[in-house]
């Protein structure tokens, strides 16, 4: 993830507790409360923004065939959708190549010849991926696993006249991926996102602040200005959309110039 913000949680904290002012006391917002009301901040304002600004949530996560969600070589706990994956044959010294993306069903037709595609079959030149439960328990009791093609899992019988079984080891490499925030616990953490969005973090925080004071008239003040600033990035988000939809059709319009010609 692209660290734009240099705000640690105690800065924000601190910010916080002063819109806060004279209706603060130590007994009805403590530093715990207000932690927990800026680490829901920061996941609403990545709900808000991630279609906007997609490419600054992106993280590198190293990648394994059978990898376990949570575990080393699988997916993170707070996995929310993969970019791209690339893989290679560790047993090697192959170069990486981006996999494409199977569901379930399409993955184990191309992953071993006896389901039906020998003709089709996955290389380690041209890499497939799928994101499913175990196979083999009902229902899953391992969560989500990262499954590579090819693979040598579950290679039995004669293979077909000029097919060749996969003997490597299991295809590794990298995912880009979308993830969560995780809560932030130490006070020289910092936020974690944009630094243009650190003023939406401050004031969703305020926001549950005055709440849970039951201070009406500053909730109001501060709902005005945290709805202005989620519409300010939704408005930010419609024009980029626009502007992407403007590149697609000028990209289409001179395919067709190129072809008239």
């Amino acid at each position: 993830m692209i660290q734009y913000s240099s705000m640690t949680l105690q800065e924000a904290i601190d910010e916080v507790m002063n819109r806060a002012g004279q209706f603060r006391t130590a007994t009805n917002l403590d530093w715990q409360t207000v932690r927990m009301f800026v680490n829901r901040a920061r996941r609403e304002v990545l709900n808000t923004t991630l279609p906007y600004k997609d490419w600054a949530y992106i993280e590198q996560v190293p990648i394994l065939h059978g990898g376990i969600k949570g575990q080393p070589g699988g997916v993170p706990e707070d996995y929310i959708r993969f970019v791209r994956v690339i893989l290679r044959d560790p047993s090697g010294a192959g170069e990486y190549h981006e996999a494409r993306y199977a569901d379930p069903r399409e993955f184990y037709t191309l992953a071993n010849w006896r389901n039906r595609q020998s003709w089709n079959h996955a290389t380690v030149d041209n890499p497939v991926f799928t994101l499913w439960g175990a196979i083999n328990s009902v229902p899953p009791e391992d969560g989500l696993i990262f499954y590579a093609a090819p693979n040598a899992d579950h290679q039995t019988g004669t293979a077909p006249e000029g097919f060749s079984y996969y003997t490597g080891a299991p295809l590794e490499g990298f995912m880009d991926c979308y993830r969560g925030l995780r809560d932030l616990t130490l006070a020289a953490e910092v936020l974690s996102v944009p630094y243009e969005f650190e003023n939406a973090v401050i004031l969703g925080a305020t926001l549950r602040c005055y709440h849970k004071l039951g201070e009406l008239q500053k909730l109001e003040l501060t709902q005005r200005a945290a709805f202005g600033e989620m519409r300010r990035i939704r408005e930010l988000t419609a024009a980029k959309r626009e502007t992407e939809r403007i590149n697609l059709e000028s990209f289409e319009d001179s395919g067709d110039d190129q072809r008239v010609r």
